[in-house]
Order: structure tokens, then sequence, then C-alpha cells
């Protein structure tokens, strides 16, 4: 019986083997029979490498076809590992670290390399793409791959078209740079083919005409062993170049306002403003709006992002800020704003330009506000007040028009909104308003005064508590009671947030809150300049393609006729001329040059620091054709250090379109500092204009028309205000606007030419 029962247990083991052999037998049957096309096709892909071809960018060029920038082949190293086992793929990592150590032009330590692999790789999102870890490897470098390519599975040595800038630093923060594209770039335009390591414009002209500019990329095909190396070549699809960029850039008028710059600032440092160490300039064509040089210093070599960036070459950038363009940053313009409190005056009717008022050296509005210069320029009509840049007509006018109406106008002339410029980065400004004076008051107060740091300690203390507990009801409650407690602070520096007569005052003579770009200085002035067009600055002239054919044209485009009569705009025109005659304020820097002028100076006081020296100007003046605007941080008056960087850009432009002897000046004295030495004349008639900003109700209490009282005038240092919080006149040391740490200046009056 149990031998019985033992056989059927065999019978039915046996069975079992036998059905597992027969599935197995059909399974491999089907497999081998009717899959086997299938099947080989995927072996076959797993052998098939497919290697993207970068494309060359376009070119850019100035208007007469100069290069600024093109490509240079170089070497790259990529890694694939695909198909490569773990531990081969950790061998060749650390050799291929020990082998870029030793190239001569990307060479790092091995430990650097070691930790660049690694992360490149860990950034890799597709396993079947390569990834790009060194540009530009020497030539042994790659000789020593490719006779190394059995112990290098995975490893690609391939020719690659890189950015290459052959004026070097000429006209950068308007070119840009290219470099590989960040992760927040990639998840926004994945979809248009781009992937990690690809080059991308990360500023200027290469980021704002990146999808014209990048090409599109080729691919080979490659067939591969099954340790990844190469054993054939299958096919190529080229790659398809970038579009060209033409511009409306002048490269030698370009040159000369980069090198007027630079030695206007270093100029400035002699002779005694240390802190002279930024500016910017703007050329514009007052017929088209076409931008004909834009500078911007401190500078850099945009090639330096093409290789790997040291930490200590990128902690300097920061540092000096020198990736920032400067012509689209903002400034308080000072005394050039002044043509915009004109135009207010003469549009609303206030007083006849020709009606003439004396000067004392000073406007009484509960005390005295000075003028920059102490015993007053005599009788003064508006035209005169132009040309001497008298702060007291200023401030008598301009308090009679009020803020309303000089806003409008500064709107006008398009103050206060981007230029529609095609470069990224630009600023709008800010024209002051009660609402802005009160916004960036309150933001001030919260951050910096004791009181409202106390307050807002606390319920941050209270409200985490009520957080911790889950008591929704009471943290809104809290949040209630905060906000009601610092509304009732509030109240009591109403004064301080409020608009008051003298923050017209600084409006009329564009301190305070007045925050303008260089950009939109000079497009401005060149309103003036054309009778009253606003038209849209542009860079770009031309994109053609590969071959030649245009693909899109930019020329003159009207924002608008500003709604300011041509009877006005000739009286500020005719300010604006007698400024560069005996007697004006800019008759020094423009006393031989062979064309009509017309011009103002500007400074601006920044608390504890030299005042940004800015000068604006436009020629000729019977027939405008540029307009220049010029900006030295930290530079002293309009005529110290902005006003000879105009002349020397506007010699260059005489000699350019005009010809070496017409654009010769008449012989002038220099001296060893580099400045023009003055011919003897009475001060009072070439005095250095200087500003003066009215202080808030925080300054001190002071008796009207005692002289210690007086506002500082002349060369004489500002007050100490170094107690106080940041104001309106007190930006970032960069010189562009920070408007939570902007408040109206205290306890100071800034001078101003």
């Amino acid at each position: 019986m149990k031998r019985k029962i033992a056989n059927k247990k065999s019978l039915i083991l046996v069975v079992i083997i036998g059905l597992i052999f027969v599935t197995l037998a059909g399974r491999l049957a089907f497999l081998q029979l009717v899959q086997t096309q299938r099947y080989q096709g995927l072996a076959q892909n797993n052998l098939i490498r497919i290697i993207p071809i970068t494309a060359p960018r376009g070119e850019i060029r100035d208007r007469n076809g100069e290069l600024l920038v093109d490509n240079q082949p170089v070497y790259t190293l990529s890694l694939s590992f695909l198909g490569v086992s773990e531990q081969k793929q950790r061998q060749v990592e650390k050799l291929v670290a020990n082998i870029l150590a030793r190239d001569k032009n990307v060479g790092r330590d091995v430990s650097w390399w070691t930790n660049e692999i690694k992360k490149s790789l860990e950034k890799q999102a597709r396993p079947f793409e390569p990834v790009k870890v060194a540009i530009d490897v020497s030539w042994e470098t790659v000789v020593q791959v490719r006779e190394r390519q059995m112990e290098l599975p995975g490893v690609i040595v391939e020719e690659e078209p890189i950015r290459n800038y052959p004026q070097g630093e000429l006209l950068t923060h308007v070119l840009g740079y290219v470099r590989e594209i960040k992760e927040e770039q990639l998840k926004a335009r994945e979809q248009e083919g781009y992937r990690m390591g690809d080059l991308y414009g990360q500023a200027g002209l290469e980021n704002a005409f990146e999808s014209y500019l990048r090409g599109e990329k080729g691919a080979r095909q490659i067939e591969v062993d099954a340790y990844g190396r190469p054993v054939d070549y299958r096919g190529v699809k080229e790659p398809v170049p970038g579009d060209n960029l033409t511009l409306t850039i002048d490269y030698r008028l370009q040159k000369a306002a980069e090198e007027a710059l630079v030695s206007g600032i270093e100029r400035a440092q002699k002779n005694g403003f240390e802190e002279a160490n930024g500016g910017a300039v703007v050329v514009l064509d007052v017929r088209t709006g076409a931008v004909l040089a834009m500078a911007s210093y401190p500078s850099y070599d945009p090639s330096v992002f093409v290789d790997m960036l040291s930490v200590e070459e990128w902690e300097e950038m920061q540092q000096t800020r020198a990736l920032s363009n400067r012509a689209l940053g903002s400034y308080a313009p000072g005394s050039i704003f002044k043509m915009v409190t004109a135009t207010a005056i003469l549009e609303n009717d206030v007083v006849d330009p020709t009606y003439s008022i004396p000067d004392p050296g000073y406007y009484f509005l509960g005390r005295r506000y000075n003028d920059w210069k102490p015993d007053g320029h005599g009788r003064v009509n508006l035209r005169k007040a132009i040309k001497v840049s008298c702060n007291t007509y200023f401030f008598k006018y301009g308090r009679a028009v009020g803020q309303r109406a000089i806003a409008h106008y500064a709107h006008e002339y398009g103050l206060g909104e981007k230029t529609g410029i095609e470069l990224p980065g630009e600023q709008a400004g800010v024209v002051p308003t009660p609402e802005y004076k009160y916004n960036t008051s309150k933001a001030v107060l919260m951050r910096y005064n004791k009181e409202f740091q106390k307050v807002t300690n606390k319920y941050e203390q209270l409200i985490a508590q009520a957080k911790k507990m889950h008591n929704d009801e009471k943290v809104q409650r809290l949040k209630k009671e905060r906000d009601k407690e610092i509304e009732s602070l509030l109240d009591a520096y109403s004064f301080d947030l409020e608009w008051q007569a003298f923050d017209t005052l600084n409006m009329s003579i564009g301190q305070g809150y007045n925050w303008y770009t260089p950009l939109q200085m000079a497009n401005y002035v060149a309103t003036i300049a054309n009778g009253g067009e606003l038209l849209q600055p542009y860079i770009v002239k031309q994109i053609t393609d590969p071959d030649g054919e245009s693909k899109k044209s930019f020329g003159p485009q009207v924002r608008r006729q500003v709604n300011v009569s041509p009877e006005t705009i000739e009286i500020v025109q005719e300010g604006m001329r007698m400024v560069t005659e005996p007697g004006g304020t800019a008759h020094w820097s423009f006393r031989d040059f062979p064309l009509t002028v017309a011009a103002k100076t500007g400074s601006a006081e920044v608390l504890n620091h030299d005042t940004h020296s800015q000068f604006v100007t436009y020629t000729p003046y019977e027939k405008p054709e540029i307009a220049v605007a010029a900006v030295v941080e930290y530079g002293g008056h309009g005529s110290d250090s902005a006003g000879p960087i105009t002349r020397e850009i506007m010699d260059a432009y005489v000699k350019i379109t005009r010809g070496e002897e017409f654009g010769k000046p008449k012989q002038r004295e220099v001296n060893n500092a580099g400045t023009v030495e003055r011919e003897p004349s009475p001060p009072q008639e070439n005095a250095v204009e200087q500003e003066t900003t009215i202080p808030n109700s925080q300054a001190q209490q002071v008796q009207a028309g005692t002289d210690e009282n007086t506002p500082q005038i002349e060369d004489e240092p500002p007050a100490d205000s170094s107690s106080q919080p940041p104001t309106a006149n007190n930006p970032p040391s960069d010189g562009l606007v920070n408007e939570e740490e902007t408040l109206q200046q205290e306890d100071q009056q800034p001078e101003e030419q």
C-alpha cells in the first residue's frame, strides 16, 4: 500500500517537472522564432550612442561690421557610462581626474576634479546622454584619452565651438556672457531641447537673444562595444549655426567711451575722491534712439566664464559688482533733473521765464535753505537759473508748482518707467510721490527703529508660542493686536511719513526720492534735444540667419510725443545751451569745443560719502545728433569728473563723424593731475555749483537764519549723520536703489552741481 502511494507521488513529480520543461521550451521557441527581430533591435540599440553636436552660436558685430563676439573650436571631455559597470566607472573617474589635473589648460588638483566629476554625474538627468566635464582641454589630453581608450570606456573627447570675445572687456555689460545652463533655466526651457551641460546666455544680449543665438544641435551616431568603447561611426546630422546680431553700437565710439570712463575715474581718485570706484556712460542718437555706446565700470572679461571660474575671481566680481550694468541702475540725479522742474513751471504759467528775482543765496521756509553759492547769483530768471543751477530759484517756483506737476512732467519725459531697451536688468527708477515716501519711510522705521523692533519681536515670540499650541484663533488675534500697535506708533511718526513742503524742495532740485538710470537720463535729454519725441532706445539693429539673410530689423520707434509745448522746450534748450557759455557751470569743459553744446551739470549727496558726479549734454545745439549721460560714483561735482568724461566722448564723436582735423580742439593747458587749468575769472561766475538738500523733521531743531545752522556749502564736508538710518540720499554703496533702505536725508544738506 505504501509502495503504491510512493509511485503515485513520483509520477506526479515527474509530470510537474515535465510541464516546467515544456513551458521553458515553448517560451524559448517563442523568443527565437517569433520575437527574434525585436530583441536583435534592442541588442543593437544598446550598442549605439547618440552624441549631440553643439551648434555654433551666432556672431555679434557692431553697426560697421566690427566683430565683437564669435566662436573658436576647442576640445571638450564628456562622460557616458551607459552599459559600464559601477566598479569600472569608479576606476575611470579616478583616471580622468588624474589626467585633467595634469592638463595645462584646465589643470586643478586631483581632489578638485574628483569632486567636479562627481557633481557633474549627479546632475545627469538622462543616463544615455553624455555629461560634459571639462572644456578647452589640451591636445595632449585628447591624445592621451584616445590612446588609452581601452581602459577609459565612456570617455568622449571631441571638438566643440565655444564663445570667443576678441575685444576682451569692451562692451561686456551689453554683450553679456554664456555659462552652463542653470537648473531653474533648464526646467523652464527643457521642452525646447535644452539639456544639462548646455551653454546658455546668462546676461546681456547673450541672454536677451538666446533663442536666436543658440542655433540647432546636431547629432552623431557611434557604435560602441560591450564596454562602451567606440568602434564605428554610423552617421551624423550637422548642427545649424545660430543667427547673427548687428548692433547700433559704434565700436570706435564705444572704445572711446570706455577709455574716457576709466581715465575719468582714475583722475577723480587722484584729485582726492578716493571712493570714486564706478560709473557709467550712455550715448544715444537723438534722432533715432539708437544706442551708440554704453559703458559701465568696473568691467570683466566674459571669456572667464567659458572655463572654470575660480572662487577668487567670482568673489572679486561680487565685491566690485563688476557684473552689474550701472547704465541700467538707478541714481539720484541732482541738478540734471532741473529741466523737469523748469518744464513744470513753464507749462503751468507759474512765472514768466524772463522775470528775474533777486537771489540772496538762500530760500526761507521756516528756516534758511542755502543755495550752493552762499552770496547768491544776483538777479535770476528761468534761463539763468538753469545756466548757473540756482537752487534758490527752483526752491521758490518748484514749491509753487508742486509735487504733482513736477511728477507729471517727469513721467512725460519717460522717467520712472523702463525705456524698453532689449537688455535684461533695467530698473524703472522712481518719481517721488507721497505714497512712495510713506511706504519707504515706514519700511525703514520698521527695520531700524528700536520702538518698532521691540513691538515686532514681542509679537513674533507670542505668535510662535501660539502656533506651537496650534491655536489658530489666538494667532490671528495676536496679529491684529500687533498691527494695531504698529499703526499707533506710525501715528506718532506721521510728520516724517507724510509728504512735507521740504520734500517738494528736495524734489525740485533732483534730490530726495528721485532715482533714475543713466539710460533714462540720456533719453530724457535726447527728448529735449529733438523737440519732444520720446523715443525707445534700442541696441540691436538687425538679426540675420547664418547665410546672411535678414530675419528681423529694428529701427526708430516713437513711444510718444511729450505733452509739452514747443515754446517750453525751446526755453529749456536755451537754458542748457547757456550752461556751456561763460558763467555757466560747464563752460570750462566745453569752451574750446568745435560745436555748440547744450549741457547740465549735477551732483547728488550720498550720506557719509562724496557726491555722485553727473553730467548730461547734447550736440550740435542747432541740429542735435547725440546725447550723452555720464555718472561717476562718489566722483564729486558734475564738472569734476563726469564733465571731462563727456567731453572726451564728444571729442571722439566729432573725429569719427567729421574727421581728425575738425575734431581737434584748441590748445588747452593741462596740469599734472590731468584736469584743465582754468583761466583767471571771477569766482562768482565760474564757481563750482553745489546742491542743498532739505533736512526732514527728524533733523535737529535750528534757529532760522543763523550762520552756524546753515547748510554745508562749497567744498566743506557734509554734516555728520552717521547715527541716522539709511536715507533716500544714502543708497547702498553701489549707488543703486535699495527701496527698503531709502529715506529722506536727515541732518544734512547735500550739495549739487
